[in-house]
């Protein structure tokens, strides 16, 4: 979707790197200093500040919320997870011939001997069953379906199902959020206040720059502005990353569905994945 637009993310961030390079170089030195010190100090503290913020952001906004609004879709009455799991069967025509009862007792017997060695086909039909339900009150931006979240931890998939057989849709909430949600929405949080970040600081610097002027006139030789070479790259870097997180924002709270804003189309890029795979792992 839109993997032919990928040299769009590279022209962009050529274009924003050279600017800035430009801009820095051509103020020179004593112009640019203050500007620079204050975009290096901004990267800084949304860096650091918004890992430190993020848990708590988290757990204080949305984790309960989430748990909430995922256990009371577990628990709607006229919804029973075998049931759902048989029906998707027969939609999908998966090579399966599993009805409501014989799924339930396949947990059973996992249950009996605390065996999590689950038939794929079987967790697919549970986890797309479940996810159909739970995406009616909030989605997980989240780049991973549930059926890959439970082929790859088989004893999490036991233990959601032992719950809601156990009657305790607050314990599988409590599960999927962990194991579904927890990571897209950490994501949302550390890129919404790092940017949050980078705004504040960057209008209060305008404010001081604006205030003091007296070298706005100054001339700008040669030695003040190769001096501002370094400075200019390491300005260049700072705008990519800032670029780079605010991508990543948007990627992760649609879902990778727009169409430049995706995964796909971002990993065909020949520069600006390299910068989007590190962002998205720090």
């Amino acid at each position: 979707m839109g993997t032919q637009f990928w040299w769009f993310f590279d022209v962009i961030i050529v274009s924003i790197a050279f600017g800035v390079f430009y801009s820095a170089v051509s103020r020179g030195i004593r112009k640019g200093l203050f500007p620079f010190v204050s975009l290096a100090l901004a990267v800084v503290l949304g860096w650091f500040g918004s890992q430190f913020l993020t848990p708590r952001v988290y757990e204080e906004l949305f984790q309960d919320s989430i748990r909430t609004a995922v256990s009371n879709q577990l628990q709607q009455v006229e919804w029973d997870i075998y049931g759902a799991a048989a029906d998707s069967i027969l939609i999908s025509q998966e090579d399966a011939d599993w009805d409501e009862e014989e799924m339930r007792r396949i947990q059973e017997k996992a249950e009996k001997k605390q065996n999590t060695d689950y038939d794929e086909r079987y967790i697919t039909a549970i986890s797309n069953a479940a996810e159909a339900q739970i995406l009616t009150a909030k989605k997980p931006h989240s780049t991973e379906r549930l059926q890959t979240v439970f082929k790859e931890d088989h004893d999490a998939f036991y233990h959601f199902l032992a719950y809601l057989d156990q009657d305790d849709p607050d314990a599988a909430a409590a599960l999927i959020e962990v194991k579904w949600y927890h990571s897209g929405y950490q994501t949302l949080v550390r890129c919404a206040l790092f940017l949050l970040i980078e705004i504040l600081m960057l209008i209060i610097s305008g404010i001081i720059s604006s205030m003091n002027k007296h070298d706005e006139d100054a001339e700008v030789g040669k030695a003040d502005r190769l001096l501002a070479v370094p400075v200019g790259l390491v300005e260049a870097c700072c705008y990519v990353l800032i670029a780079a997180i605010a991508v990543q924002f948007l990627v992760v709270l649609t879902d990778s569905q727009m169409l430049l804003f995706n995964s796909d189309t971002i990993q065909k890029t020949r520069i600006f994945r390299y910068i989007y795979d590190f962002v998205s792992n720090f």
